[in-house]
């Protein structure tokens, strides 16, 4: 089977006739691609998780994240002994002395130590159920990818509360999270903020691919990590690729899904109505190292916050609409019902089976099905980006380091306390004391060599000793 891996589709002057349909309203949207809400639909398709209600178990945890502080709570570090407590690097005494007054002002601000003690417990509990193993941490939809750079290795493997912590206060995805989650008033149940933590696995980042369903139609691929790999470039991989996930969908994810206007039937049966009655989908799905098995890593919504990476979303439409210019197949036609089947089936005339060597003469253009998903890597390694990803969240590694010492890592009595505007303060107060001690130790350098210079010169100019002598 082959699957189209071209960079451009012809579209036909019909195709601009007949447009998709109605998108999914949003808060369908985001209410069914939250992680635990699909998660239990899919659980042995997707990796090991474990949820935790924060509602439930620590509501104070949003108002903690909705503040400036970056001080971490209290006794959330590898131990619950407090630790010592680390002091602010301090400046020359004449710059100290000009900032008294601002330091006394500081003083007053400072904030009272955070305790998430449940939050904590529920963590340290999941941490142990993986055997001590590090947890891969998500809230309701997004990761906090842009802030991986705060742990060691630029990786998200939290072994300890604190570091669940640190990466999701650190990310503008995790707080997008919480604002989102007051568009979901109108959404079939009600949501809650809860926190993912997955068993972590490495993933070889070249079998990860984010799969576009638009009308119940699996139209696109794109390889998820930007990065040209040449063993991808076969176009008989792509194939067997392309059709490997196609089957998956077919097969686990297509037969629950079903338009997300069924659930406002509340006259339906409940075992008849669809697990997970989404249209149009971005699901992100990994193949495994053998190949023998993908697995799903997420849902998102079909929205511009999800990244179409190869792909536009103007390009996946197009690609929608030559879709639906296919007539369904009967098995694939979601709206036809047994008895138009079979009526269908009694009053169509019987064909008689095509040889290998006939071609076919039916004018009627085929269903859609899996030779015509366009598949699509990146074929060009000029194309692929230097920078890191999410290198306009990164700040310096000192600056990080110097936050965690103003602190107080871990968020003990007699932490600063800091906001980030006093921690970015403190920080240009310390770079500017650096910089004038280092113009005081040049200035004294450069007395010490005047000074040698001075001296060797009066030592050609005296006269010999032995001369006097």
């Amino acid at each position: 089977m082959f699957c189209q891996s071209r960079n451009s589709r012809d579209e036909g002057s019909s195709a601009a006739a007949q447009s998709p349909s109605g998108l999914t309203p949003p808060t369908d949207a985001l209410y069914w691609t939250q992680y635990p809400v699909w998660y239990p639909i899919f659980r042995k398709h997707a990796p090991k998780s474990s949820l935790i209600n924060i509602s439930t178990t620590q509501p104070e945890f949003v108002r903690w994240m909705e503040t400036d502080s970056i001080t971490l709570p209290v006794g959330s570090g590898p131990s619950t002994a407090p630790p010592k407590i680390s002091s602010i690097p301090s400046p020359s005494a004449s710059v100290a002395s000009d900032e008294s007054d601002s330091d006394d002002d500081d003083d007053e601000d400072e904030e009272e130590p955070v305790r998430l003690e449940q939050l904590d417990s529920a963590i340290r509990k999941v941490l142990e159920k993986y055997d001590g193993g590090p947890v891969f941490p998500k809230l309701n939809w997004s990761a906090p990818q842009d802030a991986a750079f705060m742990l060691a290795g630029n990786a998200l493997q939290c072994r300890h509360p604190e570091d669940v912590y640190l990466v999701l206060k650190s990310s503008e995805f995790a707080s997008r999270d919480i604002e989102q989650l007051q568009h979901l008033a109108s959404a079939p149940a009600s949501s809650h903020l809860q926190l993912v933590l997955k068993q972590w696995a490495s993933f070889n980042r070249s079998y990860e691919f984010r799969v576009f369903v638009r009308e119940n139609l699996l139209i696109a691929i794109s390889q998820r990590d930007a990065t040209f790999y040449p063993h991808l470039q076969p176009v008989s991989l792509q194939e067997e690729l392309c059709d490997q996930i196609y089957d998956f969908w077919y097969d686990v994810v297509r037969p629950l899904s079903r338009p997300a206007s069924s659930l406002a039937n509340g006259d339906g049966n409940k075992e008849s109505r669809p697990k997970f009655p989404l249209k149009d989908y971005v699901m992100d799905v990994y193949i495994s190292k053998d190949r023998s098995r993908v697995w799903i890593v997420d849902f998102n919504p079909w929205l511009p916050r999800t990244d179409p990476l190869l792909f536009d979303y103007d390009e996946l439409e197009s690609i929608s609409r030559e879709s639906l210019l296919r007539p369904p197949s009967p098995e694939e036609d979601p709206n036809e019902d047994e008895d138009s089947l079979l009526r269908l089936a009694i009053s169509s005339p019987a064909q008689p089976p095509q040889t290998s060597g006939e071609s076919s003469q039916d004018p009627r253009p085929r269903p859609w099905c899996e030779e015509d998903v366009v598949f699509r890597v990146l074929d060009d390694q000029r194309m692929q980006s230097n920078s890191a990803t999410y290198s306009s969240n990164m700040v310096p590694h000192d600056l990080v380091d110097f936050a965690k010492a103003t602190t107080s890592a871990g968020g003990n009595p007699g932490s600063q306390g800091l906001s980030v505007d006093q921690v970015v303060e403190q920080w240009n107060k310390t770079i500017l004391a650096q910089e004038a001690q280092q113009e005081q130790d040049f200035v004294q350098i450069s007395i010490s060599v005047r000074g040698c210079q001075s001296q060797e010169a009066s030592c050609r100019t005296a006269p010999d000793a032995s001369v006097l002598m």
